[in-house]
């Protein structure tokens, strides 16, 4: 089982050896065109979700609004997907002045950017099922764009599960699973 394009899944998926860069100046040039590479999708993207996003039911209190609920869930997203482990680095990466000027070259109606503290709170509140129908029609409608093509192996796409945390070693029944599985 081979992978077309095994880079361009994940960053994790990249062989385990030495920076190519020759200098930074190489370095920045290859993160720009990967920047640009990714603009496309973004623009493709993001106004599609943020426009589902806009159909979920604000929980919060109308004279209490400082963001749209589309920033605050957009910027969730962000979180998740620029894989930032806490709140506080969320906080110093995407406030810095270069995603600021990216980001209002797509999206010049959005104002100012909320602290991800906000994000939590609303986050919290919000009803996940919600969420998980906004995400679910984005991956159905990219899976019949045919835009997922690149992420085939053998004709199907590869789905992982991490289960760590979610059972532990004495108290796991795998119901007759582990025998069958070593063909007994």
């Amino acid at each position: 089982m081979t992978l077309r394009n095994p880079e361009s899944i994940h960053p994790w998926t990249l062989p385990n050896r030495k920076s190519s860069y020759r200098n930074s100046e190489e370095e920045r040039a290859d993160r720009q065109t990967a920047v640009e590479a990714q603009l496309p999708v973004w623009r493709a993207l993001l106004p599609g979700l943020m426009e589902k996003f806009s159909r979920i039911a604000d929980p919060r209190r109308p004279g209490s609004i400082r963001h749209k609920l589309t920033v605050l869930l957009t910027f969730g997203l962000f979180m998740f997907i620029f894989q930032y482990a806490s709140r506080r680095r969320a906080n110093r990466e995407l406030t810095r002045p270069t995603f600021w000027e990216h980001f209002r070259e797509i999206f010049p109606e959005v104002e100012t950017i909320p602290h991800m503290d906000t994000v939590q709170r609303i986050l919290e509140r919000i009803n996940p099922g919600e969420l998980e129908e906004v995400m679910t029609a984005t991956v159905k409608r990219l899976l019949r764009s045919g835009r997922l093509k690149a992420l085939l192996v053998e004709k199907q796409y590869v789905i992982a599960i991490d289960g760590t945390q979610k059972a532990s070693r004495g108290a796991l029944d795998l119901g007759g699973f582990a025998s069958s599985a070593r063909g007994e």
